[in-house]
């Protein structure tokens, strides 16, 4: 996604994207490798779950493109201590 404050969701199988309330995009989750976004976007929680679950790595990039981290798609272990 390369297009500033855009907002990505899910609905049940599929990425959809919005800008200002707006449809710009949808894909299928099955059919992605993973998902670069560009700048300013907000992802919701369902979204990065599920693509945690089906290992699909999501790569945050500033607009000028230089890497702020992937997204792990490892499982996390909480450990608590006293």
């Amino acid at each position: 996604m390369s297009q500033q404050d855009c907002y990505l969701s899910l609905d049940q199988e599929r990425l959809v994207v919005k800008r200002a309330g707006a449809v710009l995009q949808q894909a299928q989750l099955p059919h992605l490798d993973q998902i670069l976004i560009f700048g300013h976007a907000q992802v919701t929680t369902q979204l990065i779950q599920s693509c945690l679950e089906r290992n699909i790595p999501i790569a945050y990039l500033s607009h000028m493109g230089y890497c702020a981290g992937p997204s792990s798609t490892g499982r996390c272990r909480l450990t608590s201590s006293l």
